[in-house]
């Protein structure tokens, strides 16, 4: 079992632990046509092969601002902040409808119309530079190209590996998507208990 701390600018904003869990994620993300600068989120939950599974959010798009300092730092234990919500608590306003609410049974784009559209979509910024630092003495600085689109930095846990977490720094562009491309990754590190990591993404 390992506890993930999350901070911003040295305050929590959520601390979970892994038991009970399948997985678990911290994720820092965003795009060059967002309004907000970045958004960061916990979530996780069981999933198990004979059974319902349960997803559970602890932070939903926190937004991040340039020069913020993100940290996540992995404990042996610790005690959870705050209760996990399911999407239906978290957004109660999304199922108000009921389950006899009408669907539409098939979703009505394509993924190269979905793509087209967000192309199309003017830019509200032109880039995005970053900056990773961690208690194993990485220093890593990287930028999102021209071309490329959005960002993605996650820190991972599942029960395969539970002795570790997985993080990652990942930039990416719409041709990626759209040809199922791998993304374009500047930063890779396992963290183990004791450790932590700390992203800082400037404009």
């Amino acid at each position: 079992m390992l506890f993930l701390r999350v901070s911003v600018d040295g305050i929590q904003v959520a601390a979970v632990s892994t038991e009970s869990l399948d997985v678990l994620s911290a994720n820092l993300s965003g795009t060059k046509i967002d309004e907000e600068f970045s958004d960061l989120g916990v979530s996780g939950g069981r999933y198990p092969s004979d059974g319902a599974s349960t997803h559970l959010i602890w932070l939903s798009e926190l937004v991040v601002q340039p020069g913020q300092r993100v940290r996540v730092e992995v404990a042996a234990s610790g005690s959870t902040s705050h209760d996990g919500k399911t999407i239906d608590e978290l957004f109660p306003e999304d199922n108000a409808g009921g389950e006899d609410s009408e669907e539409p049974e098939d979703f009505p784009f394509s993924r190269d119309a979905v793509l087209d559209g967000v192309a199309a979509r003017p830019q509200v910024r032109t880039g995005y530079r970053f900056g990773v630092e961690s208690s194993s003495g990485t220093r890593c600085a990287a930028n999102i190209s021209t071309e490329e689109h959005g960002f993605g930095i996650t820190f991972l846990w599942n029960s395969v590996r539970p002795e570790r977490v997985s993080a990652s720094l990942h930039t990416y562009s719409l041709e990626q998507l759209r040809a199922h491309g791998d993304f374009t990754y500047h930063w890779r590190e396992h963290l183990r208990v004791g450790d932590w990591a700390e992203v800082k993404v400037d404009a």
